[in-house]
């Protein structure tokens, strides 16, 4: 009977002993089993906060939803794909925040801070003809909201109007005047 009470110390004795080594472990090397590590980064929410914002382009741009994981360089994507579809609309001084992400046992919550800025216009529009005296329609008015891609698209327009010449197109932003000044040069 004394011999079965030493082993039972025994055991006690060394299950104690190992209870106390690992619960002084750093946090990694833990198992902690009070929430997966999936479901703590499972996104449960997605956010753009911001005033007088075009939410369903935005939206639309985005590759991070709700029940998808939290990636960093996912996010980072996001974040210029939101300042490029503002640009695509005039907002060329647009400034979108890195994410905020906030964890909590439920989930993650993303949240992208949006500051519009002004709406830029074209000012001036300019368009030199090295090559020839050849006058071309070009597709762009003193007022007309400043996208980027508008621009090209003119660009290329007026190019294909004059097989086997350059145009370039060169932009001067004035941000104090939300402004953008135009010039298209054909060689």
């Amino acid at each position: 009977m004394r011999s079965i009470l030493s082993v039972l110390l025994a055991v006690a004795v060394i299950t104690a002993t190992v209870w106390v080594a690992v619960s002084q472990l750093p946090g990694e090397a833990r198992a902690d089993r009070s929430a997966p590590v999936e479901r703590v980064q499972q996104i449960k929410s997605v956010a753009i906060d911001g005033q007088d914002l075009p939410l369903a382009a935005l939206r639309g741009a985005l590759q991070t939803e709700v029940g998808g994981f939290v990636d960093d360089t996912t996010l980072e994507a996001d974040r210029v794909a939101l300042a490029q579809v503002l640009a695509e609309r005039g907002y060329l001084a647009a400034t979108v925040s890195s994410a905020s992400v906030t964890f909590d046992p439920s989930g993650a919550y993303v949240m992208f801070s949006v500051e519009l800025g002004p709406l830029f216009h074209l000012r001036r529009i300019s368009v030199t003809n090295t090559a020839s005296a050849t006058s071309h329609v070009v597709t762009l008015t003193e007022g007309d909201i400043a996208s980027p891609s508008r621009l090209e698209r003119a660009r290329s327009s007026l190019a294909a109007s004059v097989p086997g010449r350059v145009v370039e197109l060169a932009t001067s932003t004035d941000r104090g005047e939300a402004a953008v000044d135009v010039s298209l040069t054909v060689q």
